[in-house]
């Protein structure tokens, strides 16, 4: 009875040194990151580029973002671009599928804020470079109507890809 005894209390003296062991810190932005967003503040976003600019982007818990983007090259159609991202403390970067980096060259500064609904992003390398996503589902015809565009279609009609 006593070795039955002596077995429990190592195995419970066991079971509480793993539950008491370091915790790792959950970076806010890993899970709030992971949503449909709509950008809504941008220096690319003027009176005059209001109806033509139009970007929506979707970040995967995966890592993995699906990016739509309306511009002045394509003004009546999305091109569609896939890549992966990465998040390094408050900083993320991402790549195309194409290999392509995204062209802030050092990342984005990401601030969350849940009760707004706002991801912003700040190039590292320009501050005055701000863009503001809202949380929204991406629209279906946005979804639906989306062209992927090559590197060499990107390269005939001067396309510059949002991130």
């Amino acid at each position: 009875m006593r070795k039955i005894l002596n077995i429990a209390i190592v195995l419970l003296a066991a079971v509480v040194a793993v539950g008491c062991g370091p915790k790792v810190k959950e970076n806010p932005l890993e899970k709030g990151m992971v949503a449909q967003w709509h950008l809504t503040e941008s220096p690319l976003l003027t009176e005059d580029t209001e109806d033509i600019i139009d970007i929506y982007v979707e970040f995967k818990e995966d890592k993995s973002f699906t990016l739509y983007q309306k511009d002045m090259n394509s003004p009546i159609y999305y091109n569609i671009y896939n890549g992966t991202y990465l998040i390094t403390e408050d900083v993320v970067t991402g790549q195309y599928s194409d290999g392509k980096s995204w062209g802030a060259k050092n990342g984005y500064k990401a601030t969350l804020d849940t009760a707004l609904g706002t991801l912003t992003f700040v190039n590292v390398d320009m501050p005055d470079d701000i863009s503001v996503f809202t949380m929204t589902a991406i629209p279906e015809d946005v979804t639906g109507g989306a062209v992927r565009m090559t590197t060499r279609g990107e390269e005939m009609f001067e396309i510059v890809r949002y991130l």
